[in-house]
């Protein structure tokens, strides 16, 4: 036990009661350990809300209160704290009750140990602190849906049927939550829009939709599939473009106007994207209005001075600069002077839509030599310092120039020294080449390009790069005169993705190992504490001293390899996503031991267990989950024999192999259709003839564990004349 202090609360109205469990606790946790005590719940309930413990061990008999209104009360005050009962009253509804409404466990006075209580606390803890990493985890995925900005929409496949909505969808569209998840996402187009079906994860789509109020709601929208409570469903999400199509509905009504100015003009939205732009700029900037429109306005202004840009559009916005001088660039890289004049575009209620700048050419005003020196001198430090390797390259793909990233980059990831008038192919892996030539010739066709690729260099590690490829052309004839060629080494970003996706897919992982977990507990402890029932029943009966001494010494041994079992589980669980320990398994001795486990459980003592092992039958393997599919498959083999036969039995055979060991599970019990045959194996499929108190999770876990032992399984039935499981396991 770690050096960890806890405080525990006892809920016990009888000083004896409370005595004994404070001795069993201290016996174990030592000085690590403090306590509260009270006798009522109403002083219980002021503990739990003035001091939070960690652990609530609960008496359901209190002067105040009994049974189910106790642990209510307790659990409602008590929210993620744990809680243990420790009553006297042996209530099987009650306990299913309390453990269904999230009382970790149900312990009955008189029938557990200072071990058993011990295991219970350890697992109540470790259990609540699971559950509340697998609540934070659900919760961050929650607040990502309903707090990002986009309106999105969650819908089945099939009917389209709109199944949740964040907050942003409900203020967007103008219905509640409910009235949306009444409807299809489809509801929400005007008749006889076209939909496109199977859209590809990166296009996007233009909908107009209809608010509750009437009007309409312009999107782009992207479609994601997804698996949506077990359902196969999608997720919409629309981005609100209504006010962008505002704008540029507003300037086409001053297209006209616009149009007769022979400087060229361009209309930016208040975020700085191009919203109009006329051919006299087209001309100008090398840029045509199709290109242009939607994009940032900083594409026409040299690297160094993007920084000004944010600052330069607030004081147009403000009214505050009108008129400047600044140097902007061509798409052929000039750098041009121009004198800017601006003008706000207001919409029909006067609202601030944008800027209109209309620019003037000066560059012959001001070109000197003076200035001819400066701007060489300015483009050559933003050439040498920007974070991007560029390689100018001839039309037959030969280094011109380059800067100095380009030439660190070749140096430490392709051991080589760059060099003018040398082929870029030389510093290239030959399985870069193809990619490369294929981009270089789309190029010269006058079209620019970019893409990641992910590189193992000359002698290095992976790198993953960004490419981009842009054409260099003739200021005359328009031909393709060289290319300049840009790369940023983004090896750091997708290792950070990488990463995180990584630890997410963990985090999913160990979410399953748990829920397999819980439900191989909640399975397999039945048929040990059936067994330790039924002795309690013959003990109770039993009148010679004896023979009661004799049972009490076999309910001890199950609870002692009870004991065991959970301990492995344990075991297993703190160990997830470790290779768990394989060891050398005496087979015989091991199915002895589960048939003296079973033996008395419920119709055990009508079925003869039949053990034809052959001594010394050695498998190596887990021993753990060997005994989960072992201890499964005879289980069920009693619970299903037949009871109308004079001989009923279940014989377990083996055949050693070449490097397996094939165990067969044999009964003449009812045997199984052929039309429940291929699917016993599944998780939570009952057969319904004999379904009663079963959630069909044994075989499931029978299959699991079978396999994550490297095996299979497999079974053959013949109605009215039994069973026969096959159990194949490497050696």
């Amino acid at each position: 036990m770690a050096a960890e202090q806890l405080h525990i609360l006892i809920v016990e109205d009888s000083q004896a009661d409370y005595a004994m469990i404070r001795q069993m606790l201290e016996g174990f946790y030592g000085k690590h350990l403090t306590y509260s005590h009270c006798e009522t719940l109403q002083q219980a309930l002021s503990i739990i809300q003035q001091q939070a413990p960690d652990l609530v061990l609960l008496d359901l008999a209190l002067p105040d209160s009994e049974g189910k209104n106790t642990f209510e009360q307790v659990m409602l005050a008590a929210g993620a704290t744990p809680v243990v009962i420790l009553t006297g009253l042996n209530d099987n509804q009650v306990a299913l009750d309390a453990v269904n409404q999230g009382v970790q466990d149900y312990l009955v006075k008189g029938e557990f140990d200072e071990k058993l209580l011990i295991k219970s606390m350890l697992y109540a803890l470790e259990r609540k602190k699971n559950l509340g990493l697998l609540s934070q985890s659900r919760e961050t995925y929650r607040l990502l849906f309903e707090e990002t900005p986009l309106a999105t929409l969650i819908c089945d496949e099939q009917s389209g049927a709109i199944v949740r909505a964040n907050h942003s969808a409900i203020a967007r569209f103008g219905f509640t939550e409910s009235e949306l998840q009444a409807k299809s996402w489809t509801d929400l187009l005007p008749e006889g829009t076209e939909i496109v079906k199977h859209p590809a994860p990166e296009q996007v789509l233009l909908y107009r939709f209809v608010r509750k109020d009437g009007t309409n709601l312009y999107t782009e929208c992207r479609i994601r599939s997804l698996s949506y409570e077990g359902k196969p469903c999608f997720l919409l999400i629309a981005d609100d473009i209504t006010d962008r199509r505002k704008v540029q509905k507003e300037v086409m009504f001053q297209s006209n106007i616009l149009s007769s100015v022979q400087e060229p003009v361009a209309v930016v939205d208040r975020s700085g994207h191009v919203i109009y732009w006329n051919e006299a700029a087209a001309n100008t900037f090398g840029y045509n209005a199709a290109f242009m429109t939607g994009r940032s306005i900083d594409l026409i202004y040299p690297e160094i001075d993007k920084v000004k840009l944010n600052n330069e559009l607030r004081d147009n916005l403000s009214g505050h600069l009108v008129q400047w001088e600044s140097k902007l660039i061509t798409s052929q890289h000039q750098l041009l002077w121009i004198d800017n004049k601006v003008s706000l575009l207001h919409g029909d209620q006067g609202e601030l839509l944008g800027v209109i700048r209309i620019f003037k050419d000066i560059s012959k005003e001001r070109r000197s030599g003076a200035l001819l020196k400066e701007t060489v001198v300015m483009l050559d430090s933003v050439f040498n310092n920007v974070i991007q390797g560029i390689v100018l390259l001839d039309e037959y793909f030969r280094i011109k120039t380059f800067n100095t990233t380009a030439s660190r980059q070749a140096s430490y990831l392709m051991g080589m020294e760059m060099q003018e008038g040398k082929p870029l192919l030389d510093y290239l892996n030959a399985e870069m080449h193809p990619e490369f030539i294929k981009k270089l010739e789309d190029v010269m066709q006058n079209t620019r390009v970019s893409w990641e690729m992910k590189y193992s260099f000359q002698g290095t590690a992976s790198h993953w790069f960004e490419f981009g490829l842009s054409p260099v052309t003739d200021e005359n004839s328009g031909k393709v005169r060289a290319i300049c060629l840009s790369m940023i080494d983004i090896t750091d970003r997708k290792m950070a993705d990488e990463r995180f996706m990584a630890q997410f897919d963990e985090i999913e992982r160990a979410n399953q190992d748990l829920d397999r977990v819980v439900k191989i507990l909640s399975h397999d402890l039945r048929a040990p504490m059936n067994s330790i029932s039924g002795l309690i029943g013959l003990a109770r009966e039993e009148k010679n001293p004896l023979e009661f001494n004799n049972y009490l010494n076999m309910m001890e041994k199950s609870i002692q390899k009870l004991e065991r079992f959970t301990s492995e589980i344990i075991h297993s669980l703190k160990n997830r996503g470790q290779e768990s320990g394989k060891e050398d398994i005496d087979l015989m001795l091991l199915i002895n031991e589960i048939f003296e486990e079973l033996k008395f459980a419920r119709d055990a003592a009508t079925v003869q267990l039949q053990n034809q092992i052959q001594p010394g039958s050695i498998v190596r393997t887990e021993p753990a989950q060997l005994r989960i599919i072992l201890a499964n498959l005879i289980s069920n083999a009693i619970k299903y024999h037949d009871p109308h036969k004079v001989n009923p039995y279940i014989r377990l055979r083996s055949l050693p192999g070449a490097g397996y060991i094939e165990i067969f599970v044999e009964d003449n019990g009812i045997g199984i259709a052929a039309e429940h045959l291929n699917r016993i194996f599944d998780a939570h499929y009952t057969i319904a003839a004999s379904s009663e108190q079963s959630k069909g999770l044994g075989l499931a876990n029978v299959k699991h564990a079978v396999e994550k032992l490297g095996g299979t399984i497999s079974v053959q039935s013949v109605p009215g004349s039994g069973s026969t499981f096959n159990l194949r396991l490497p050696q």
